[in-house]
């Protein structure tokens, strides 16, 4: 089976945020982001994990 990118770019809201390959707490593997991001000029931060199936 072919390994997946260690990096993936991902555009929300006009930014471009990287996402990292790793494995997570609970064994599950994916991409994880973290980051802050502006929505109608107030902060927030993000928080986003895309498990495998």
């Amino acid at each position: 089976m072919e390994q997946p990118p260690k990096k993936i770019k991902i555009e929300i809201n006009g930014e471009e945020f990287e996402a990292e390959y790793r494995e997570f707490k609970s064994g599950r593997k994916g991409y994880g982001l973290y980051g802050r991001i502006k929505i109608k000029d107030y902060p927030y931060r993000i928080s986003l994990n895309i498990i495998e199936m």
